[in-house]
């Protein structure tokens, strides 16, 4: 925390410092984090400083900061260390960024520069003497700071500042000493010096090559060479002194290897200096190169320079030839000279300050102090100084037209080739030297075309290749072979005759080691001796005619190899293959007689062998879910990539030279088909073989005549053959541009062939369309709009054009199978509608409502001041007046628009729309046919109806069956809409509609024939079947009674519908007996003989009743009953025996789980992974299941969900076993204790299943499927944790605890469903332990005895249970509990007394028992209405009043009874008195849906009651009960105006009676 602190507080003041820029003084003190180490990353504080301060500040704030840091430095406020680090990070790159973009005189002034000067670069002896190694090279890098800017304006400090540098230059082994070399390099840059001192710094730095000081001796020598030849002048010398110092050291210093680099290196930078006197250094250079780059153990450092030496050379030596030319032509060799001598002393690139400004100023010269004699700069070494050093003698005058000698060309040549083969490319930058080895060489070979090339090296290296070696033989083959061709270029048949035997030599190496990087290169060289060698010239030498003949016999030889059968399962064959294609492939290209046609035969057998193979193996792979099958995924992809490369190699080279061979034809044939028929084969491998086939039918027919002529590749039966291969093959893994791109060649290819009378004969355009296009009908398929109209026209033109050949050809002729797996009624729609006249114009239907006209028909459109009109009018203007007449104009003139539309201007695009989607060509479909069916004459209806029978039936459709929408769908829903509509049998339409998710379609077929033919039992068994699939049970009820025959089918099913299980079964029973025993003289039908069964079946399944249901499976051998109950036994041994090998059931959801249930029961060694391909496979099903249902229909999944959470548990199921078998292995090997997080899978999912039940309502079958399974599972568990009872309890009671909530639950369901006998049952027998928790013992006796209450003739037994129960173990709450229990049998056995004595006691044990309140209050409400004593009455709404008050659930109802009881009180108010004594001890809540009664109740005798209970509600819910008041007092004033109306009214009607009364008597 304290570490963050710092990094938080230098973030707060960089904020403020962003804010308020004037603050200088934080800025310095910042940097003090600096002098402190830290795990913290400050990098973001540098980039602050030199980023945002040193770029981003104005010059004027730059300049305050450098006043700052000088008074700073003058005072020593701050100590060293901390301005070293604000020299770093502040002034040096502030300074830096100033002078670079134009700022010098913005940020430093010269008093500022005489001010850094003075006090910081030449101050007093005593204060220098205290500056540390840091600051002094800070201090250093500022002063070259300034001298490399701003060296006009320094020349009056000159003296200062070599001063400065001279003294550090002095040092002895100090880090400043190298800083300062780059110091005063830039001083004797920018000012002339004494020759002495330009000569002791030069030799000082060439004598200075260690490792450590290299950067900067480099920066340094960089700075100063350019320089030299101003600075040092050649004088009378012919060769300038500083030439002669470098040569006298190299000499010297020669045997040192770092020395040599280092002289080198500095010859290589500045190569166009030394280029005058290269007489003097391309010896020693020459023969340096095998030292510096030859050796294995060599850097890469030197190699690099050693490369660069033969370079320089080789340059060198070009540009010597380039003047040479310039010479001879222009004769003019003075000017050449001097251009020469100019650019050889031209200055530093680098530098844009001309530093010659003012070499003629005396002024300008220092002289040399007495201090600067003593630098002694020489190496360690060294005996004599610097100044008494000797010129060298006269090795040679500089010669300008020095030329290298022939034993120089042919030792740099050789150096290359040698180093180009040593170099080992295996990264970027020894890749980077060696194509640099091999492009100096071409360059050699350029600059010197006659010499001896030599490749006894590249001998010597192959002869001694072993495997053994580090580096790999493949490639130095490949790295001999790029140097062979790099000469080969330059001196092709110089090189071959005097190197053919290293020609030959590498020949086998190169076939052996199969590198195709080798190949290319072998290749390459092959080619350039062909071209220079033709194999057929009278001039090519016998040694190259050898040459020849070995490689075609290492090309048999390798063939040979590859192709034997032994050797399809190696490794390398992909990669020898392709290389000896390569080679083929080239020599063809170049001779194209040299290969023997059989060669390319077998190595295309063995590559299509390979494509199998591997294809093969792929869709194998993609099958097996083994994990370890990835391992060898990347290689196999590499094989089969090398594969497909070598066979579309292969398809090119395949020419006429093979095709005329009949038994090569035959083999190519063959292969051909096979790879077409391959289902893995590549999609590129498939159109290269299409470009072929392509290019041999094109070839054989381009030519007039060629179709007679025997040579042609192909006859016009296998055209047909192979087109017909191509229209099958499989594009599945095709990726979208491959398959536009085949689409694209192929349909041109077929169009061609079907449509082009001019190249192609009419029996083979007949023959290729019936038997290709017809059959696959590809053309018509196609997704490009033109071919695919290209080929409609072929078919439109053959068909003739009534509306009756047309179904015809759509329902009976063509023969739909190759379409099968597409909506292929978007192709006969488009044949349908390509009939319509197309050049009439649209109309609305006659029966179609129509308005009159606007505007006279026929004034509108040719009227000169109507156009006038709405010309004036522009169109799309919104500020346009909008008038009557010119908005009727523009209506007139789209209607005279749209009036002018035709037939074809909506149909094409229909017709294109419905290619793009099946959905509208579907819909259109089911539009047009009903109508072109209504159309037909009733003799062309009946042809057609069969064959629509037998198209309907074919089997080929269920490629669609997941499709949606398909084909059958439409042909269906077109003919339920069809008038008249032709008679279907009735099994096919259920076919259809349960396989093709045609339900509804199919259920108005089979609805409408069942109203139409009352008396066919085929049409209702099939619409009942429909009704079951969907779980339509309720309509299936309602169909089977209008048509079934007894009393007792109507009754059985109705209880059925009902839940009356077990009515419903004696009734079925009862039926199948008299109908054995022959009372219905054989009136009833089969089927509902068979419904009766089925519903027994069912009724006993819903009763648990699996006894009789194994029992009548054994009797009949019904073995999907059989493996549905014998588990709920459960029966398992007899299932294994006797059930699961001979069952033959259908493939379901239901088989699948059961077949999981007896896995994971036998618990073998593969029991849990056996269960998870099962439940795969049930979930596949399931989901099939799923997704042939009706979309809307909810209640038809309701089961298939109710599986899907058994398929859940099953897998949960087999994680509890896996669970258990590790548990136990760790606590086995345990030594201490079971871990606190083992078994927590399994802890998991027991509560999960707690919690997962199914819905209250479903049925009991669901509920006893899913339980009864889970108990199997609590008895795995307890089998395993048996042993447990000492160690570790908790898991020891785990299973009992959840198998007996388990049963509880169950018992629970059946009695809330009235199942009491099922309750009972599961209740005795499904537990099978004798221990149980007390909780759960309470639950079951609960159960058990609500049961018993509830059944008849069963309260004795369930009142005897209740009192042979011990109490003792129960806590209160429970005791209190089946003390209620017992009052409730007293109560139904008329025993009044001990009921009341059993309520009074479960109250006094346990006072909070709301359901215990409310059965004594139900008690003593009959008890008042049996004696009519007050009493009771006050006793019963107490205890109503005291069960709300602890929170009975259905408190409403109870609460209904105490106000009825309270609006017929007694005088004496017995109920008043108990309902105010209770009232505040009831929850406010539980009135608010009883505001309208009490409201109402104000009117009555309660009210005074009833206006404390408003009162309290007001308090708490005014809003509530504000509502129902003002809509009250509404409804109370408007029944009082009416009173006080109908009062008036009455009296009004009084007067006028006593009025006629009296005028009467008078």
């Amino acid at each position: 925390m304290q570490v963050k602190e710092s990094k938080w507080l230098v973030k707060c003041f960089l904020n403020y410092l962003r804010h308020d820029k004037n603050e200088v003084n934080v800025l310095f003190d910042i940097l003090s984090i600096f002098l402190f180490h830290s795990r913290i990353d400050y990098t973001f504080l540098k980039e602050f400083y030199i980023i945002e301060v040193a770029e981003g500040y104005p010059p004027n704030m730059k300049k305050a900061l450098l006043l700052h840091f000088l008074n700073l430095f003058q005072s020593k406020q701050l100590g060293h260390d901390h301005l070293v680090v604000v020299m770093q990070m502040l002034i040096l790159p502030m300074l830096g960024h100033a002078f670079q973009n134009g700022q010098s005189w913005d940020v430093v002034d010269p008093g500022i520069i005489k001010t850094i000067v003075d006090k910081l670069l030449d101050p007093p002896e005593e204060v220098s003497a205290e500056y540390d190694e840091p600051l002094r090279i800070e201090l250093l890098q500022l002063a070259t700071l300034l001298l490399k800017y701003l060296q006009s304006d320094l020349v009056h400090h000159r003296k200062e500042l070599i001063k400065f540098g001279w003294n550090h230059l002095k040092r002895e082994d100090s880090a400043s000493k190298q800083w300062a070399f780059v110091n005063v390099c830039h001083f004797l840059e920018a000012y002339q010096a004494p020759e002495k001192i330009i000569l002791q710094v030069f030799v000082a730095l060439l004598r200075t090559c260690q490792p450590e000081n290299k950067m900067l001796v480099k920066q340094a020598l960089d700075i100063l060479m350019p320089a030299l030849p101003r600075r040092l002048p050649l004088g009378d010398s012919r060769m300038p002194i500083w030439i002669r110092y470098t040569k006298k050291i190299l000499v010297e210093e020669g045997h040192s290897i770092p020395n040599l680099i280092h002289i080198f290196q500095l010859i290589v930078r500045h190569s166009d200096l030394f280029y005058s006197c290269r007489a003097q250094f391309v010896p020693q250079m020459v023969n340096s190169l095998s030292r510096l780059g030859l050796p294995y153990n060599t850097t890469a450092e030197n190699r690099r320079l050693a490369i660069e030496l033969a370079g320089l050379v080789v340059s060198w030596e070009r540009q010597r030839q380039n003047e040479m030319k310039v010479v001879t032509e222009g004769d003019v060799p003075s000017q050449i000279s001097d251009g020469l001598n100019s650019a050889s002393a031209s200055a530093d690139p680098k530098r844009s300050v001309d530093s010659s400004t003012f070499p003629e100023d005396p002024s300008k010269r220092i002289k040399v102090e007495p201090g600067l004699q003593s630098l002694c700069v020489m190496s360690p070494g060294a005996s004599s100084s610097i100044p008494n050093i000797e010129t060298p003698g006269s090795a040679g005058q500089p010669d300008e037209e020095f030329k290298p000698n022939a034993a120089m060309e042919e030792m740099i040549i050789n150096f290359l080739i040698r180093v180009a083969l040593v170099i080992e490319p295996k990264d970027k930058e020894s890749n980077t030297m060696y194509k640099q080895a091999l492009e100096l060489l071409s360059q050699a070979l350029e600059v010197w075309p006659t010499a001896n090339v030599k490749f006894n090296y590249l001998e010597k290296l192959l002869s001694s290749v072993q495997p053994s070696q580090s580096k790999d033989p493949s490639t130095a083959l490949s790295q001999g072979l790029d140097v062979m061709n790099k000469v080969l270029e330059k001196q092709p048949n110089l090189f071959i005759r005097n190197n053919i035997n290293q020609i030959s030599q590498i020949l086998e190496p190169c076939f052996k080691y199969k590198m195709l990087e080798a190949g290319k290169s072998l290749c390459s060289l092959l080619k350039m001796i062909f071209d220079a060698f033709p194999l057929d010239a009278s001039t090519t030498p016998p040694d190259v005619k050898l040459l020849y003949q070995k490689v075609d016999e290492l090309i048999q030889k390798h063939i040979a190899s590859v192709t034997a059968p032994q050797t399809s399962g190696e490794d390398n064959s992909a990669n020898s293959i392709s290389f000896v294609l390569l080679v083929i492939k080239t020599l063809t290209e170049v001779q194209k007689s040299f290969i023997d046609p059989f060669i390319l035969v077998r190595i295309f057998q063995r590559l299509a062998r390979d494509m199998g193979s591997s294809a093969g193996s792929n869709i194998r792979q993609g099958q097996r879910t083994d994990p370890d099958s990835s391992v060898t995924s990347s290689r196999q992809g590499a094989d089969i990539g090398a594969v497909i490369s070598n066979l579309k190699s292969v398809l090119k080279l395949i020419s006429e030279r093979v095709m005329v061979v009949p038994e090569c034809k035959r083999s190519v044939t063959q292969i051909l088909n096979a790879l077409l028929s391959e289902k893995g084969t590549d999609a590129s491998v498939l159109l290269s073989i299409l470009d072929v086939i392509k290019g041999w039918v094109e070839d054989d027919y381009s030519k007039p005549g060629m179709s007679a002529n025997a040579n042609a590749f192909l006859t016009p039966k296998e055209i047909v053959s192979f087109l017909q291969k191509l229209s099958q093959v499989d594009k599945q893994n095709f990726q979208p541009n491959a398959l536009e791109e085949w689409d694209q060649k192929y349909l041109q290819l077929l169009y061609e062939i079907c449509a082009d009378s001019n190249k192609y004969p009419l029996t083979l355009r007949q023959e290729v369309f019936q038997k290709v296009e017809r059959q696959f009908m590809l053309g018509l398929r196609a997704r490009d709009p033109e071919i695919r109209m290209k080929f409609f026209s072929l078919y439109h033109e053959s068909l003739g054009k009534t509306l009756f050949t047309r179904l015809q050809f759509i329902i009976q002729i063509q023969d739909w199978e190759a379409l099968s797996d597409v909506f292929w009624l978007k192709q006969g729609l488009d044949l349908l509608l390509a009939i319509l006249v197309e050049d009439k114009p649209i109309t609305l239907a006659p029966n179609s409502a129509r308005v009159l006209p606007l505007v006279a028909p026929g004034s509108v459109p040719d009227s000169s001041g109507m156009q006038q009109q709405i010309t004036e009018v522009p169109e799309g203007s919104e500020d346009a007046p909008l008038t009557l007449d010119s908005i009727v104009l523009k209506h007139a003139q789209f209607l005279n628009e749209m009036s002018k539309l035709q037939v074809a201007d909506l149909v094409i695009p229909l017709r294109e729309l419905a290619h793009r989607d099946a959905n509208v060509a579907y819909h259109l479909w089911v539009l047009v046919f009903p109508i072109a069916w209504v159309t037909l004459l009733k003799d062309e209806q009946v042809t057609l109806a069969k064959p629509m029978i037998a198209l309907l039936s074919k089997d080929y459709h269920k490629k669609q069956q997941a499709s949606r929408p398909n084909v059958v769908q439409a042909l269906l829903e077109g003919l339920q809409l069809s008038h008249p509509q032709p008679r279907m049998p009735s099994e096919l339409i259920k076919y259809i509609g349960k396989t093709y998710n045609a339900w509804h379609i199919a259920l108005a077929l089979l609805e409408s024939h069942v109203m139409l033919f009352m008396n066919e039992t085929k049409c209702s068994e099939s619409l009942a079947e429909l009704y079951r699939l969907l779980n339509e049970d309720d309509m299936r009820c309602g169909l089977w009674k209008k048509r079934s025959v007894t009393a007792e089918t109507k009754a059985g099913l109705s209880l059925v519908q009902h839940g009356y299980w077990q009515r419903a079964q004696s009734l079925f029973y009862q039926a199948m007996v008299k109908a054995t025993q022959g009372t219905y003289n054989n009136t009833v039908p089969k089927a509902e003989m068979c419904l009766w069964e089925e519903q027994w079946i069912y009724c006993a399944g819903q009763l648990s009743q699996w006894d009789a249901l194994v029992d009548f499976g054994k009797s009949i051998e019904n073995y999907e009953i059989l493996l549905d109950s014998l588990w709920k036994l459960p029966d398992w041994a007899y299932m294994k025996d006797n059930v699961i090998p001979k069952a033959q059931v259908e493939e379901t959801p239901k088989l699948r789980l059961i077949q999981a249930f007896f896995a994971l029961h036998d618990r073998n060694a593969n029991g849990v992974g056996d269960v998870e391909n099962i439940v795969g496979k049930g979930v596949d099903l399931a989901l099939e299941h799923w997704w042939q249902l009706p979309e809307m229909s909810v209640h038809a999944r309701v089961p298939l969900l109710q599986q899907f959470q058994q398929l859940v548990e099953v897998q949960e199921s087999a994680r509890i076993l896996v669970d258990i078998a590790n548990g136990n292995k760790l606590s086995g090997n345990a030594v201490v204790g079971v871990p606190g997080n083992l078994y927590a899978d399994l802890k998991d999912i027991l509560e999960t299943w707690r919690l997962r039940t199914p819905n209250e309502w479903d049925n009991m079958s669901v509920w006893y499927d899913l339980l009864q399974w889970r108990n199997e599972m609590y008895n795995a568990v307890i089998d395993a944790f048996k042993e447990f009872s000492t160690t570790n309890p908790q898991l020891h009671h785990l299973g009992y605890r959840d198998k007996a909530w388990n049963v509880n639950k169950l018992a629970h369901i059946a009695r809330k469903q009235g199942l009491y006998d099922v309750c009972v049952m599961i209740l005795e027998k499904m537990y099978g332990h004798s221990t149980m928790e007390v909780q759960e013992a309470f639950v079951k006796i609960k159960e058990q005895a609500k049961t018993y209450l509830e059944m008849k003739g069963e309260l004795t037994t369930g009142l005897n249970l209740i009192n042979s129960t011990n109490l003792e173990y129960f806590p209160v709450k429970h005791k209190a509990e089946i003390c209620c229990i017992k009052g409730d049998f007293l109560v139904k056995l008329n025993d009044s007394e001990g009921a009341n004595v059993a309520y009074s006691n479960a109250i006094t044990l346990f006072k909070n028992l709301p359901k215990g309140w409310i059965s004594w209050g139900n008690y003593c409400d009959m008890a008042y209405k049996d004696s009519h004593d007050e009493i009771w009455l006050e006793y019963a709404v107490s205890c109503f009043l005291q069960g709300i008050k602890f929170g009975v659930s259905n408190s409403r109802s109870h609460l209904a009874r105490v106000l009825y009881l309270l609006s017929f009180d007694t005088p004496s108010e017995p109920v008043g008195r108990s309902f105010d004594k209770y009232l505040d001890q009831i929850p406010h809540w539980v009135w608010l849906s009883w505001i309208p009664q009490l409201l109402l109740s104000l009117q009555r005798t309660e009210a005074p009651h009833c206006k404390l209970v408003l009162l309290k509600i007001a308090t708490v819910y005014p809003q509530a009960l504000y509502y129902w008041l003002r809509t009250y007092l509404l409804e109370r004033r408007d029944v009082a105006n009416k009173s006080e109306l109908g009062r008036m009214a009455m009296a009004q009607q009084r007067m006028q009676q006593s009025y006629w009364r009296q005028f009467s008597t008078r």
